[in-house]
């Protein structure tokens, strides 16, 4: 089983990524991880910091994996810088492929833009960017 990951920063546009997956791959075949990196703390201090952090982050992940009706789904909230984080996430968790959106310019991580650049000139797994779709 393949085993894909979703960086997602909390905007429709970086959702975009589980709209593709749903198109791409089959249930069966794949198991995908949401993960939410927040920047804004880069290492809590403490045990109940990082639950509260973990607790108001959640429904993000949630929400998306809803949208994964039928798809095995592990959620995972990281610290840190985002693009270290997907990729330290991604070789310590054996992820086959990386899934990100490309230009979004709002929500936790203000940098996605400059995160899928640094994914795909260092990650060592296949990267897909998701381009920005124009709304009709």
């Amino acid at each position: 089983m393949k085993h894909i990951l979703l960086p997602l920063d909390g905007t429709e546009k970086s959702l975009q990524s589980v709209r593709l997956v749903k198109e791409l791959f089959d249930p069966k075949e794949v198991e995908i991880t949401l993960l939410t990196v927040r920047e804004d703390y880069k290492s809590p201090q403490a045990l109940y910091e990082t639950d509260k952090v973990v607790k108001e982050t959640l429904p993000l992940l949630e929400t998306a994996a809803k949208k994964l009706e039928g798809f095995t789904v592990k959620e995972h909230v990281g610290f840190g810088p985002a693009g270290e984080t997907i990729l330290e996430y991604a070789e310590s968790n054996k992820i086959d492929t990386i899934i990100i959106s490309r230009a979004t310019h709002s929500g936790w991580s203000i940098f996605v833009g400059s995160v899928a650049v640094h994914i795909v000139k260092y990650a060592k797994c296949i990267v897909i960017i998701v381009p920005e779709k124009e709304e009709a």
